[in-house]
């Protein structure tokens, strides 16, 4: 059985790690709220706001699902066959059909530890997970393609890294992996993480709990593949 996941604004744990059974908890709803609420009658997160709540109650994919239907945008810098100039919609699905993927999300483009760990660390170990059957790298980030095709060009990805942008969060949102740093003034974002992707199905995934960074990276995918 898969947990609900409570967004890291709203956990009232210390750890930031609580998560709760469907099991053992129910939503109640009060005045177009809701809280989660065990049957032992003692309440295991706090009330919040409308506008994240259907996201709260996504169930984080897990390994042996598929990839949710989902479109992702990219920003080409020229015409190549296929893709017009510009921003370019591609479906998740068909995108990831018959290639071995690694997936690596995260909070934002331009942001420090992405810029200066994240991405770095793919395009360095860019031939090591060639060399282990991986197709492509998708980088994908709540951002616009224009963003992330800025951050391409300053990253130097070329065509090692596709930059991939989830603009509406559609995407992380369906992957369950989604946060709310509204208090950071960045809206809804993506949780930092790893997965392998097999023709379209999650073969492993690898999240990083709050402010980590390790289990995303390019070497602790490289060791499990």
């Amino acid at each position: 059985m898969y947990p609900f996941v409570v967004p890291r604004a709203v956990r009232s744990d210390p750890s930031g790690l609580m998560v709760l059974s469907p099991k053992t908890a129910r939503v109640i709803r009060s005045r177009g709220r809701s809280c989660f609420f065990e049957p032992a009658a003692r309440s295991r997160g706090k009330f919040y706001d409308r506008d994240i709540r259907a996201r709260s109650l996504t169930i984080m994919i897990q390994p042996g699902q598929p990839l949710p239907d989902a479109t992702l945008y990219e920003f080409f810098e020229v015409e190549k066959d296929g893709c017009a100039l510009g921003p370019n919609a591609f479906s998740v699905q068909h995108l990831a059909e018959g290639k071995t993927i690694v997936i690596f999300g995260l909070p934002g483009a331009f942001t420090p530890t992405c810029s200066a760990r994240h991405v770095p660390g793919y395009l360095a170990h860019f031939d090591a997970l060639r060399a282990k059957g991986v197709d492509e790298i998708w980088c994908v980030s709540v951002n616009d393609a224009f963003v992330m095709g800025a951050w391409a060009r300053a990253q130097g990805t070329d065509d090692k890294i596709r930059m991939l942008g989830d603009g509406s969060a559609e995407f992380t949102s369906k992957l369950g992996l989604e946060q709310d740093l509204s208090k950071r003034g960045m809206g809804v974002r993506s949780q930092r993480y790893a997965m392998v992707v097999k023709d379209g199905v999650v073969t492993a995934l690898q999240v990083e709990a709050p402010g980590q960074f390790a289990v995303s990276s390019a070497e602790s995918i490289l060791a499990i593949l």
